[in-house]
């Protein structure tokens, strides 16, 4: 699996996380492995999702409170689940 250097910006943004972008695509490569499948909570969630990103499809995992956003083959970006829009499959 890759990692999107976008998905790497995120995590810097969002954890203020100073390591180099090796160390940071392992650690995500590692929520990854150690995710589990997640869906959204409801299905306008799931639409509102699809519309945003021009109807591409992407799976989700969630590991802790991070929801890793793969399409591809490859993490796209990363959020944070405060919103609770996601779930365990």
């Amino acid at each position: 699996m890759k990692v999107s250097n976008h998905a790497i910006e995120r995590f810097r943004e969002r954890t203020g996380c100073k390591k180099s972008d090796i160390s940071i695509q392992n650690k995500l490569l590692k929520f990854a492995d150690l995710g589990k499948p997640a869906e959204f909570r409801t299905k306008g969630y799931a639409t509102l999702a699809l519309i945003n990103h021009n109807f591409e499809r992407a799976e989700y995992l969630m590991y802790n409170d991070w929801i890793l956003v793969i399409a591809d083959d490859c993490i796209i970006t990363i959020h944070e689940n405060e919103s609770k829009r996601w779930t365990i499959k």
